[in-house]
Parts: C-alpha cells; sequence; structure tokens
C-alpha cells in the first residue's frame, strides 16, 4: 500500500472522563484502550518506526468500521478522529522525522545566532556598512519604539 495515497490525518484529543455523564457514555466511539498503563502507544511507536504510521489508524478504522475511534496513546485516553491527508502528529523521539526537525532547528537557529552577532560586533567597529544587505539593515533600523532588533 503506497504511503501516499493510504495516508491519513488525524486529530486526536484528550478525553476527559469526568466530563460524561452515563447517559453520554452511550454515545462514544467504539475503542480498543489496549494496556491499562500504556495502551497502545507500543503498536502505534512500532508502526510509526517502520515507516508505516498510517497502519496504526487503518487497522482500527478497519475493526470499529468509523472514521472516529478511542485509543490510550501515551498514558492518555484519546479519540481519534480520521480524514483523507497525512498523517502527524508532534512526539519528539529519537527516530522521528519531528527530532529530526527539532534538532536541524537548533542547528540552524545556533548559527544564525552567530552571525547576526558578528554582524553587530562589525557593524559597530565600522567594518560592515548598515546598508551591506538585510540583516544589517535591520539590526540598525529602529522600530516605532526607537528599538533595534536584539537576536
Amino acid at each position: 500500500m503506497e504511503s501516499s495515497s493510504s495516508s491519513l490525518q488525524f486529530h486526536y484529543h484528550t478525553i476527559n472522563k469526568h466530563k460524561y455523564s452515563l447517559s453520554s457514555l452511550n454515545n462514544l466511539p467504539p475503542d480498543n484502550t489496549g494496556l491499562s498503563l500504556i495502551g497502545e502507544s507500543l503498536e502505534f511507536l512500532t508502526t510509526g518506526q517502520k515507516g508505516q504510521p498510517e497502519k496504526f489508524i487503518l487497522d482500527r478504522m478497519a475493526k470499529f468500521s468509523s472514521k472516529v475511534f478511542k485509543t490510550s496513546l501515551f498514558c492518555e485516553p484519546t479519540a481519534v478522529f480520521c480524514a483523507a491527508g497525512i498523517i502527524s502528529i508532534p512526539i519528539d523521539l529519537p527516530w522521528t522525522p519531528f527530532n529530526r526537525g527539532v534538532k536541524a532547528s537548533n542547528v540552524v537557529h545556533k548559527e544564525l545566532l552567530k552571525i547576526i552577532k558578528q554582524r553587530k560586533i562589525d557593524l559597530a567597529e565600522n567594518k560592515a556598512p548598515p546598508t551591506q544587505d538585510i540583516l544589517s539593515h535591520m539590526l540598525t533600523t529602529a522600530d516605532d519604539d526607537g528599538q533595534c532588533m536584539k537576536p
């Protein structure tokens, strides 16, 4: 099954069990919360690590014949609402694309701060003209409050 054609987008919301009266519990979606403490987290993580995160969702949609179901992920009861699109959950675990993105963002952020700090020094020592580029312009132009950009 090709990932792009079978992928799903879902939004998950923690279900607060205390907000439901007994009569409203009959209207809850079908569920499989798995083991008491870890729920279905291991299966969810395993399918994601294998590069098939949509399999977790597709299996439950087939089991419950529903685009809405309950599960338990990361010790939290979770309602899953499925629609066409891609699956995306910002979970910061070492093997996830999200984690790699966070690491890359941190590297870029550190490099930009170094460049900005050096440019401020160069501008203060007149080694770079204020009109050299957009960065120099942003560092030397004051906003409406008279403040220049700070890194």
